[in-house]
């Protein structure tokens, strides 16, 4: 699992300021061309939502996502001493390199070989989580909930020539670069592409992830 103190280490522990959520009472309808918030970019958002007796409930979040959609619910109420919060949230068909930023370029190591990787391809994800807590800080470290996704991604080395240098080393690590340490692959050109073939294409995705005080296992 993430180390959580680090997870949460970035975040306020300045007491949350909720007054607005007992000001007013309030139905809310937005329709937006895009919103951009860090690296997501969202087309077309929709939400309605309302405020009532100190609680903002979303009763709908739609937006086209990548080559998906994206949805998502919650509410955030606000407590006499801390803040409670649930979000639902559901990715469908989306480019798992949009929605994994870090999978647009990566290092996959097989053995002691590092490869640059690339991984693309439909997924579909869904998350459940909630918290409670007085601060940022608190709200983060006390997340609980569950996540799965699911699909069937494609791993791609990254650049002609970091494909043949790491994978002729990995077939030279793998088999050993003497001749007759090959065996029946031949050669080492032929092992090359045996291990491309096993590596690299696609592959089937389904996993569950389980969140327990801000820290994902």
């Amino acid at each position: 699992g993430a180390d959580g103190a680090a997870a949460t280490k970035s975040w306020s522990r300045t007491p949350l300021d909720l007054s607005v959520l007992h000001a007013v009472d309030a139905d809310i309808t937005l329709a937006m061309a895009a919103l951009t918030t860090g690296l997501y970019r969202l087309k077309n958002p929709q939400m309605q939502a309302q405020i009532e007796s100190g609680k903002l409930s979303i009763d709908k979040f739609v937006a086209a996502f990548s080559t998906g959609t994206f949805s998502a619910s919650g509410s955030l109420e606000a407590g006499a001493d801390e803040a409670a919060l649930s979000l639902r949230a559901t990715a469908k068909e989306v480019d798992i390199a949009d929605l994994i930023h870090a999978l647009r370029d990566y290092k996959l190591r097989i053995g002691p070989i590092r490869l640059g990787a690339r991984m693309q391809g439909p997924v579909s994800a869904s998350m459940t989580l909630s918290s409670s807590g007085a601060s940022e800080h608190d709200l983060v470290a006390g997340l609980r909930g569950v996540a799965k996704i699911v699909g069937q991604p494609q791993t791609t080395f990254t650049g002609d020539a970091k494909r043949a240098g790491a994978i002729s080393g990995l077939a030279g690590a793998v088999l050993g670069n003497r001749r007759n340490g090959l065996g029946k692959v031949g050669d080492l050109t032929r092992a090359t592409g045996l291990l491309v073939a096993a590596f690299e294409g696609a592959s089937t995705l389904n996993g569950d992830i389980d969140i327990q005080n801000g820290v994902i296992s």
